[in-house]
């Protein structure tokens, strides 16, 4: 391990407590293989780092690197400020801390996962220091052992106690610990709003994360071990009781913050491969849609028309298009006191609503199962997450022909008004039936890395032109669009607020 200036004269020497450059570009080897040690001034000030103070003139000579110095009464050396558990100099932003390949290697096989060097997204932690991770490995290694008799907390202090173990580092691997033994690990350290999707895609490989505007970007974090791959999964697939392992190597999860995850080992897979689906806990809105250019202001007093007037409305698109996030902000068109059902595999729809009821199927309960059961409900809108076989297609037509509610809306692939209604009769829905459906929405995604591009391309029918079959007029929808243009709105009650007043022209 190494300590590299970046900075070298007043601002080094503000922070280096020996004011000497040299003292940083050191390499601080395993005491175990140091030939230093034999110096009487080179002793293990901390478990796993080597000091210096006292010592011979010569004792210089027994460091290769060079890192041994002599200041006219005794030897130095860059000690990492043990008093602090990394070096002053690293801290202050005046070097950087570098791990060898062997350190590197070390903390890795240890731990379970690294964090090491920069990249197009960085997790902005400390790196892990061999000591620690000997220390953490040790805990880890306990636990096991004693099958959870103690708990990791416990085993850490008593082997603090017996090790003599700084109070830095004893925090350190606390924390440590607490990111470890988390449902997904460490890639809970990969934060931002804006991530979508996070990937492990084989061992000892930097984590990639699809960030929104921007595409798939590497990170400096990586899952090293077999081991910690799957004790992150399992500890996610707890709750439902299920496992990854070689005679299950498919896992399909669902996180209680909703983030969906998918994973799959070898011999299914050439690697390790993990993929993290986050969804947004705020809720989205049409104003969001606006900003973001999926759909445009004419667009969006279309569907608001076709929503306040209570007409069944179905989103499509082709895979990755957004269908579900169009969904999820056109329903803050509806008034936040009705009462909504939704029913969906993954829960991504997100509603601040005061009255939503969330069904998701199991193996013994499926999506027309409860689709059907909606009817039972007395819900004011009915919401299907993704309409994907024929028995959901039948399900989701029987709610629409009882005219329950105040509308009910679906997602459903296809990229055409044309395509979807060919879909639909092909999962034997009658086209006589299709005419419940009041409008189709359809959205397209294209490009790739950081130019993809989501978009309401259609807004249609299957009856004919879409302001007959509604029964609009052009005038009243481009009211309804400067509305929107003039009060973009992220507060939905606000948005009702003063959509009252527009109507009553208060």
């Amino acid at each position: 391990m190494r300590v590299v200036v970046k900075k070298e004269g007043k601002a080094f020497e503000r922070v280096c407590p020996y004011k000497d450059v040299r003292v940083a570009n050191c390499l601080h080897c395993p005491p175990d293989d140091a030939p230093c040690t034999n110096s009487e001034g080179v002793f293990e000030c901390v478990r796993g780092v080597l000091c210096a103070d006292g010592g011979t003139p010569d004792d210089t000579s027994l460091c290769p690197y060079g890192a041994l110095l002599w200041n006219g009464t005794s030897l130095y050396k860059c000690d990492l400020c043990v008093d602090h558990g990394y070096p002053r100099c690293y801290l202050e932003g005046v070097a950087d801390l570098v791990l060898e390949e062997r350190d590197v290697k070390e903390v890795g096989e240890l731990v379970g996962w690294i964090v090491h060097g920069r990249s197009d997204l960085n997790v902005e932690v400390l790196p892990v220091l061999p000591w620690e991770a000997r220390l953490l490995h040790r805990v880890l290694e306990l636990y096991e052992r004693t099958k959870g008799e103690f708990s990791p907390e416990e085993i850490l202090d008593e082997l603090s106690v017996e090790l003599d173990v700084p109070e830095f580092t004893r925090r350190r691997v606390l924390w440590l610990l607490e990111v470890t033994l988390s449902p997904l690990g460490p890639l809970n350290l990969i934060g931002g709003g804006d991530i979508e999707e996070i990937v492990v895609a084989g061992l000892r490989e930097p984590v990639l994360v699809y960030v929104r505007g921007k595409g798939w970007l590497r990170t400096n974090l990586m899952i090293w071990t077999e081991e910690c791959f799957l004790n992150l999964v399992n500890r996610a697939g707890e709750s439902l009781g299920r496992r990854l392992t070689l005679r299950n190597p498919r896992l399909n999860a669902v996180l209680p913050d909703g983030s969906r995850i998918h994973a799959v080992i070898p011999p299914v897979s050439n690697v390790h491969s993990l993929t993290v689906r986050r969804f947004s806990e705020k809720p989205l809105t049409p104003s969001h849609l606006l900003d973001l250019g999926t759909a445009t202001p004419e667009q969006l007093a279309l569907i608001w028309y076709a929503v306040e007037t209570e007409k069944n409305v179905l989103i499509a698109g082709n895979t990755g298009s957004g269908k579900t996030t169009s969904l999820n902000a056109i329903l803050g068109f509806v008034p936040l006191t009705e009462r909504i059902i939704i029913v969906e595999e993954v829960p991504e729809i997100r509603l601040p609503h005061e009255h939503v009821v969330r069904m998701i199927p199991r193996a013994d309960i499926s999506m027309k199962d409860l689709i059907r059961d909606t009817l039972r409900m007395r819900p004011d809108r009915v919401v299907v997450g993704e309409i994907r076989r024929d028995e959901e297609a039948e399900a989701f037509i029987e709610t629409v022909l009882a005219g329950q509610g105040r509308g009910s809306y679906a997602t459903i692939h296809g990229r055409s008004v044309r395509e979807v209604k060919s879909r639909l009769l092909s999962m034997g829905i009658r086209e006589i039936d299709l005419d419940s459906i009041d409008l189709v929405v359809v959205q397209r995604r294209w490009g790739e890395a950081g130019r993809v591009v989501r978009k309401v391309v259609e807004v249609g029918t299957f009856v004919g032109e879409v302001y007959e079959a509604l029964g609009v007029e052009r005038e009243e929808l481009e009211e309804r669009a400067r509305f929107l243009v003039e009060n973009k709105l992220y507060d939905l009650a606000e948005f009702a607020r003063r959509y009252g007043s527009w109507r009553s022209g208060s």
